[in-house]
């Protein structure tokens, strides 16, 4: 038997996903493992219909975001050693295995994410955007950054609750600034059926980057971050396609080639993890990427304008 682990679930209006993720994590559980689900001011009930001790229900009194949930089942937590995981996720089998034998083994304080398979949803830009972010952690050296959808701990953490969007990047950030060192374990697998229809894509993505963009220009990224060459290229491409649609339309072909040449390595890679068309994952690539584009764009300007005003 292992170290024992709480297991924390920050949850807000979720009541399926829940009981999906609990069906991954319980049949993984060992005697002394604890599972805390942590409401975030939920208008329904978060428990599914169940009775099983290793499991407990706490509550915030209103919804104060994903960050906030989090520190409060931590607080509450019995063990040393946690997970993180929200919702959305669906644990492979043994991936609580793999985090409990790494989170034992380490002898300094360690934080541990797990790796996105992909996702089971039927969502099409859910499925592109996990296929993305698998290779990127895949590829990362030095990660300077925490995954919040599945993280492990073997030191009580506090997640920045004032931030309801990154507060995982932000936590990541201070954890390697302390010098603690951030694992990826490419064996902890999960699935990640995030809820992101298509058309909420240009949002989402803007939302994103234009926090991306504000912590840049506060210096906390510093040289930790790097943008891929074929992103940026295609960000500006993508930009540049649209401003030639507009003064220039015969020009548009020309410029759209040279956009789907800049994103033939990102394209083969979507095609081939997510079984889509080309043209499917190369629409979802431009919407992504125009609207990344907007996204740093207000986040320069906003940063600007903090700056001076300070």
């Amino acid at each position: 038997m292992g170290i024992p682990l709480s297991i924390i679930i920050p949850a807000y209006n979720a009541r399926q996903h829940t009981s999906r993720l609990l069906a991954s994590i319980l049949p993984q559980l060992e005697p002394l493992d604890e599972v805390i689900i942590s409401d975030d001011g939920s208008s329904e009930d978060q428990l599914p219909a169940q009775n099983n001790p290793q499991i407990r229900l706490i509550r915030n009194p209103q919804n104060m975001g994903p960050a906030s949930a989090r520190n409060l089942g931590g607080t509450l937590a019995k063990w040393q050693g946690r997970i993180f995981v929200d919702t959305d996720v669906v644990l492979d089998p043994g991936t609580v295995r793999e985090i409990r034998t790494r989170l034992a083994e380490a002898k300094a304080p360690v934080a541990l994410m797990g790796l996105v398979r992909g996702s089971d949803s039927s969502q099409t830009a859910t499925r592109l955007k996990m296929a993305l972010l698998r290779h990127r952690h895949e590829h990362t050296s030095n990660i300077a950054f925490i995954y919040g959808s599945l993280c492990a701990f073997n030191f009580p953490v506090s997640w920045p609750a004032e931030h309801r969007i990154l507060e995982d990047v932000r936590l990541g950030l201070d954890l390697s600034k302390r010098g603690i060192a951030i694992e990826l374990v490419p064996s902890a697998t999960f699935t990640h059926n995030k809820h992101l229809p298509f058309h909420r894509l240009p949002e989402y993505d803007f939302r994103i980057a234009q926090q991306y963009a504000l912590l840049q220009m506060e210096g906390s990224l510093g040289e930790r971050f790097h943008t891929k060459s074929s992103d940026l290229a295609g960000i500006a491409i993508s930009w540049l396609g649209l401003a030639t649609l507009i003064s220039f339309p015969k020009l548009y072909p020309l410029s759209m080639a040279a956009w789907g040449l800049s994103q033939v390595r990102n394209l083969r890679l979507l095609n081939s993890r997510t079984r889509l068309s080309l043209v499917k994952a190369a629409s979802f690539l431009y919407v992504s990427q125009i609207s990344q584009g907007a996204g740093i764009a207000f986040g320069i300007l906003l940063g600007i304008r903090k700056k001076i005003l300070v």
